[in-house]
């Protein structure tokens, strides 16, 4: 019976019985058979839950003075669920849990996952990977627990890290090694356990750093806006924020049991932590009048609190079997409303503590969200067990049936303001509005969402929904006919976790796990000013002040902030946009447009003068963008995806023309319009190079064959008679445009790839950017080189290109620098163009070679003046991710840009993706294994090597390098390293990974590092 008393959460028989380490399943069925009537689900199947029928009923038998020898020993209970934890983890837990085929697929992307792990994943063993250290710590410390815990962290922890992964729990294991190091601390005696405490504190780090898949981290805290108030002062993750009605406090609660008041103008912290609950605080909300405040907690308590002087006012307020996942204050303040994973809703007198009537159920799962109506009269609750209830607020019945349609679990609720309509978003990607009087669905429901939706929104006048998702974006929604209004709100790396309008209905905040918040225009839908960035992990939550005028942010960096909506305008700030690689930029023809390129696969066009967006991203392609041109009279654009494909586009209207030109067996690196706009000219990772008809997209004679590697660039002759291409076997072959064949012997020089080449405007001369670091200038009819090499760039030339009348060539290089040269001599003209803060991915000339745009993988494009190498006005700014390609329109009014909406990385940094397999046996392309050469991979700031994949066709994550490797490793171009560590290598020649990545768990497949 103590072990039903101890659960955290409702246990049926069978679990309970699976949980047993003291007693038979037989005994086990035996006591509880007779307590059927303080318990349901005892004469139930065993899958049935098991719970008091009352609250009574669990006061009664943990008061000794009442119960006197039928005393429940709760410790007792806690710790025979503790020890069957432990039990179950080292039974079940086992390398890869959720029986994944491939380490190169996302989570997210493999089908029927639920049904996979529900084969795995028991609930006796998700049970113990959530809960065993809350039962730990309410137990006496004793050493006889120290076996457990070091077998467990140093042979199954990593196994229940995944499992915590699948579950979207990944917080819960830093919760755990922070209650573990209290744990040994209490201990008793002069034993001391060094070993086993800095692997707690190990695991704290691993946890914070790669809980997620792909982390964001923050600028430097001297690049935050202005406007930006930090608070700083729990230790642990913020689960819950709120505005005091006047705007001038902000209370949070966290997951370091403390609930703290900020002054929400200066972000000063308001007298001391208000200390209280035992466990976790969940959600906080305050009074309507401001002067108190309501917590629930994980403790299974709700608190109110004195706003002013943090005391405490009178009792806990006990009932909930489970934790507290939701409170709310009644629009007259006089009640308090609560949820819990007991599957209730209780209500309080918010004067006296005291339960007003019987817990509301009906729920058969845990109640995730309640509201209160506007007049205070109706509670909404939403619950996993996927339906949403109306409750009579006086009475605590049940108005009606169930409000059934969801198929997954009711994430969130709200009424409408006038009370009449309830809005809710789900796990099954829709929204649906309800009559809050019959109950009934009004229309269809609201779909678009491709992944569950988190949180929604009605706006003040009730005219309009805002929603949340998982799938990243933002929508807004008309509330009477249910239809979508424009096109979803992108910008977020991650899942959108929190929405919110703000007073006045103009504005829509949002917080994301990508831990950035971002401010809409409701009626633009368009992105106001910067995203609001500073947080280190995930935002959990965001609300607007009453006045509008502040936002409010909570995050899983254990910091909540403050934001002045207002200046929050782009006024002097770069416009957010682009969250990953910007990797090629160009001007249209006539100066007054630019086209860039990203690794979020869209492409963008732009204001050349104004540096504002023009229409939205041209989607279209499934793979990162590599390169984008616009046509020489401005109508079209063309672009080349890692897809295999290359588009077009018209450029007046972003929609695509006929279908995707097909024909290359790896990914387009590069593309060209001829001059006269009737050819499209492709090069690719398959090493060979395709012209097509512009006009039908049909492919023009057979591949030109004759490089070894990798194709990186190609260009049209001025007259369109001839086709350069410079490929990673070192050479530039020069080509018939006509018949396609090869013209003269390859140019030889460069002594790594050629990443960059260009024509110059006479025919004449042809410009080279290597991997080498230099530049090289040739005769582009008798193929010598002219000169020497253009030497100055500290690291890879990314990027070349020629100024309209040939006196200039322009480089754009790794070593995130642009220099400008003077063609004939050779020489340097000024200093280096500064100001990107990532390498440079691609630059080029105005039409009238005044000035020049650059793009990096800083995820911003800037425009330069070419005759004194200043910036131009503000970063372009708005693409989601990295930049791959951009281009000028003819009339040099606008500008078109390509993003990839699936990132091939997680990295701020890239290099080219090149086929390997070829490189293996030259010792200078530093090999990894059959699919990879270093050539093709790089290394993310968290530490993940990205590599290429040759058979695949697209980039994958191969493996994380440790920081004591990383200074020290080997890296193209650099073959030498000269340090006190020395240098190390890495050897993936016997690495499993892939479809082969289950066997990573044998010692002979592990990587190597050689010193």
């Amino acid at each position: 019976m103590s072990q039903v008393l101890a659960a955290f959460e409702p246990l049926s028989q069978a679990t309970l019985k699976r949980l047993q380490t003291e007693y038979n399943e037989d005994t086990v069925s035996s006591v509880l058979y007779f307590l059927g009537s303080l318990f349901t689900g005892i004469w139930d199947s065993d899958n049935t839950q098991v719970r008091p029928v009352h609250t009574s009923v669990l006061d009664f038998l943990l008061d000794e003075k009442r119960s006197k020898k039928f005393r429940v020993d709760l410790q007792q209970g806690h710790e025979l669920l503790a020890k069957g934890s432990f039990h179950v983890m080292f039974r079940d837990l086992h390398f890869n849990m959720g029986n994944l085929e491939s380490s190169y697929v996302m989570n997210s992307e493999i089908k029927d996952l639920e049904t996979k792990l529900s084969n795995t994943l028991t609930p006796e063993l998700i049970y113990a990977c959530c809960w065993w250290d809350l039962h730990l710590q309410n137990i006496e410390p004793s050493d006889l627990w120290v076996h457990d815990l070091g077998e467990f962290f140093s042979g199954y922890s990593l196994y229940w890290m995944e499992v915590l992964g699948l579950m979207k729990k990944i917080h819960i294991a830093s919760r755990t090694a922070r209650h573990t190091m209290t744990f040994l601390d209490n201990l008793q005696g002069k034993m001391e356990y060094s070993d086993l405490k800095k692997l707690m504190t190990d695991i704290l780090v691993f946890i914070q750093v790669f809980g997620k898949r792909r982390a964001v981290f923050s600028r430097q805290i001297n690049d935050w806006p202005d406007q930006q108030v930090i608070l700083k002062g729990h230790t642990q993750g913020i689960d819950a924020v709120a505005f005091s009605p006047d705007g001038k406090r902000i209370v949070s609660g966290s997951w370091d049991e403390s609930i703290r008041i900020w002054n929400a103008d200066t972000g000063e912290a308001i007298g001391d932590p208000l200390q209280g609950h035992s466990h976790g605080v969940s959600s906080v909300a305050f009074s309507p009048d401001g002067k108190r405040i309501v917590s629930g907690s994980w403790d299974r308590s709700i608190r109110i609190w004195n706003a002013d002087t943090g005391e405490a006012i009178g009792d806990p307020l006990q009932g909930h079997l489970y934790g507290v996942s939701s409170v709310a204050f009644s629009p007259d303040g006089k009640r308090i409303v609560s949820g819990s994973n007991d599957c209730s809703i209780r209500i309080w007198n918010a004067d006296t503590g005291e339960a007003i009537g019987d817990p509301l159920q009906g729920h058969s799962h845990w109640v995730i969200s309640v509201a209160c109506s506007p007049d205070g009269k109706r509670i909404v609750s939403g619950s996993r067990d996927k339906s949403i209830r109306i409750w009579n607020a006086d009475t605590g019945e049940a108005i009606g049936d169930p409000l059934q349609g969801h198929s997954e679990e009711v994430k969130s609720v709200a009424f409408s303001p006038d009370g009449k309509r309830i809005v809710s978003g789900s796990d099954d990607c829709s929204i649906r509005i309800w009559n809050a009087d019959t109950g009934e669905e009004i229309g269809d429901p609201l779909q678009g969402h491709s992944h569950g939706v988190g949180s929604v929104a009605i706006s003040p006048d009730g005219k309009r929904i805002v929603s949340g998702s998982r799938d990243k974006s933002i929508r807004i929604w008309n509330a009477d006919p249910g239809e979508a209004i424009g096109d979803p709100l992108q910008g977020h790396s991650e899942e959108v976790k929190s929405v919110a309008f703000s007073p006045d209905g103009k504005r829509i905040v949002s917080g994301s796990k990508d831990n950035s918040i971002r401010i809409w225009n409701v009626d633009t839908g368009e992105a106001i000013g910067d995203p609001l960035q500073g947080h280190s992990d995930e935002v959990q939550s965001v609300a607007i002040s009453p006045d509008g005028k502040r936002i409010v942010s909570g995050s899983w960096d254990n910091s909540i902030r403050i934001w002045n909506a207002d200046t929050g305008e782009a006024i002097g700030y770069p416009l957010q946009g682009h969250s990953h690689i910007v990797s090629s930029v160009a001007f249209s023809p006539d100066g007054k447009r630019i086209v860039s390129g990203s690794d979020d696969t869209s492409i963008r066009i732009w204001n050349a003068d104004t540096g504002e967006v023009i229409g939205n991203p041209l989607q279209g392609h499934s793979h990162g963008v590599d390169s984008v041109a616009i046509s020489p009279d401005g109508r079209r654009i063309v672009s080349g995806s890692l897809d295999r494909s290359i588009r077009i586009w018209n450029a007046d209207t972003g929609e695509a023309i006929g279908d995707p030109l097909q024909g290359h067996s790896h990914g387009v690196s590069s593309v060209a319009f001829s001059p006269d706009g009737k050819r499209i000219v492709s090069g690719s990772w398959d090493s060979s190079i395709r012209i097509w008809n512009a006009d039908t997209g049909e492919a023009i004679g057979d591949h030109l064959q004759g490089h070894s590697e990798e194709i990186d660039s190609v260009a049209f002759s001025p007259d369109g008679k001839r086709i350069v291409s410079g490929s990673f076997d070192r050479l530039i072959r020069i080509w018939n445009a006509d018949t396609g064949e090869a013209i003269g012997d390859p140019l030889q020089g460069h002594s790594h790839g050629v990443s960059s080449i260009a024509f110059s405007p006479d025919g004449k001369r042809i410009v080279s950017g290597s991997w080498d670091s230099s530049i090289r200038i040739w005769n582009a009819d008798t193929g010598e080189a002219i000169g020497y090499p253009l030497q100055g760039h500290l690291h890879i030339v990314n990027s070349v290109a020629f100024s309209p009348d040939g006196k200039r060539i322009v480089s754009g290089s790794r070593d995130k620098s642009i220099r400008i040269w003077n063609a004939d001599p050779g020489e340097a003209i000024g200093d280096p163009l500064q100001g990107h803060s990532e390498e440079v991915q691609s630059v080029a000339f105005s039409p009238d070679g005044k000035r020049i745009v650059s793009e990096s993988d800083d995820c911003s494009i800037r425009i330069w003046n070419a005759d004194t190498g200043e910036e131009i006005g503000d970063l372009l700014q708005e693409h989601s991710q990295g930049v791959s390609s951009v281009a000028f329109s003819p009339d040099d009014r606008r500008a078109v840009s390509i993003m990839q909406e699936k990132p091939l990385t997680g990295s701020n940094t890239t290099s080219r993706n090149y086929n390997s397999i070829k490189h293996s046996q030259n010792p200078h392309h530093y090999p990894i294994n059959q699919y990879f050469s270093f050539y093709s991979c790089h290394l993310d700031d968290e530490g993940w090597l990205h590599g290429w994949h040759s058979d695949l066709g697209f980039s994958v994550i191969i493996i994380w390098i440790p920081p004591k490797f990383r200074p020290t490793l080997l890296f193209p171009p650099t073959h030498v390293i000269i340090s006190q560590n020395g240098s190390c290598t890495l050897d993936l020649l016997n690495f499993a990974c892939g479809k082969d990545w289950i066997q990573c768990s044998r010692s002979n497949v592990a990587p190597v590092f050689r010193e």
